[in-house]
């Protein structure tokens, strides 16, 4: 699994496939042998400055509840593969406030990586992270009945738990 999910880690960094700015480049992972993924919806602006995910405030707020759950940030992202629907900053909201949702574009030119990532991980738990992520692993239903309650992927190799988050 490592020599492959690190020759898919290059090839992603490379990735140029939506029209971005010369200076937007995807976020990757930093975990080592991963049997869990957490999905997130897009890296916003302050993980587009330091490529690394989950590093703003919403970043500040998923890992305080992973230390309540007993894992800290540092673990988490050694052995937690953390990846997006998208994997580039779609820059900001048009209204000003926080950032674009990624356009329907932009997540089927970014699906490949994640279907790659599934492939090769065969995590046992994936953790989608707010309304875009979650909408990828379930039909469209109320998130009421489907976060913070552990779910069977039928459709994915493994067959791993899906436990979906609200966005923090």
């Amino acid at each position: 699994m490592k020599k492959q999910l690190d020759e898919h880690l290059a090839a992603l960094a490379a990735c140029r496939r939506c029209a971005h700015e010369s200076g937007v480049a995807p976020i990757t992972s930093l975990a080592v042998a991963p049997r869990v993924m957490l999905v997130g919806q897009a890296p916003g602006q302050v993980e587009a400055l330091g490529g690394k995910p989950f590093a703003g405030r919403a970043g500040r707020t998923l890992f305080k509840w992973l230390a309540e759950a007993g894992i800290d940030e540092e673990l988490a992202r050694k052995r937690i593969y953390i990846a997006a629907v998208t994997r580039c900053y779609p820059g900001p909201a048009a209204s000003g406030r926080g950032d674009r949702v990624p356009s329907a574009d932009e997540q089927e030119a970014c699906a490949g990586w994640l279907e790659s990532e599934l492939a090769i991980i065969r995590p046992r738990i994936v953790i989608p992270v707010g309304k875009l992520a979650i909408s990828r692993f379930f039909a469209e239903q109320p998130l009421d009945r489907l976060i913070g309650r552990a779910h069977v992927a039928e459709n994915l190799p493994r067959r791993p738990l899906l436990i979906p988050l609200p966005h923090p």
